[in-house]
């Protein structure tokens, strides 16, 4: 068996032609000399290009390649416009609604209300202990320590408690 590190030149492409004409592609002829494909195109390229000294030939054969037609393609002519003018028609009716609701979005900012403590129930303090997740627990801490330094944390708690209760009495 012939090993391809040992040809070089016209003899490795000569080779390389004759194992294609036999139907091997290069991936079959690689796997036959442990190479790989691209390791084998890499090698044509380089002996192709010694061959010609470095110089880029054209191919002699220049012949132009036409395809004749023999059928017309038969063009879908069908109104696919339809459906979506019936789609666009909704939108325009529902554009000046939308514009409106944009508008709105950017005229609201998204503020937070101030943390307001209510005075007259401060100091009334019951004592109790409760269980919460982790989680939650470092974020409350984290939220406490960071934006809320004014209040206590039993305050943000109360807080807390008072509009969850308020809002879903």
């Amino acid at each position: 068996m012939v090993t391809i590190d040992t040809l070089f030149g016209e003899d490795f492409l000569n080779y390389i032609k004759e194992q294609q004409a036999k139907g091997k592609t290069l991936e079959d002829i690689g796997k036959e000399h442990n190479k790989t494909k691209e390791a084998i195109r890499s090698k044509v390229k380089r002996e192709k290009q010694k061959l010609n000294k470095g110089i880029v030939t054209k191919s002699t054969n220049n012949t132009t390649v036409t395809d004749k037609i023999e059928k017309p393609i038969n063009l879908n002519k069908k109104n696919t416009n339809s459906s979506n003018n019936v789609n666009i028609a909704k939108i325009e009716n529902k554009l000046d609604f939308i514009i409106n609701l944009i508008e709105n979005y950017k005229e609201k900012e998204r503020t937070v209300q101030a943390l307001q403590i209510d005075v007259q129930h401060k100091n009334i303090y019951v004592k109790t202990s409760m269980r919460v997740e982790k989680d939650v627990w470092k974020e409350f801490l984290e939220f406490a320590k960071s934006k809320n330094k004014d209040y206590k944390q039993q305050d943000l708690i109360s807080l807390a408690l008072r509009e969850f209760l308020e809002k879903y009495k």
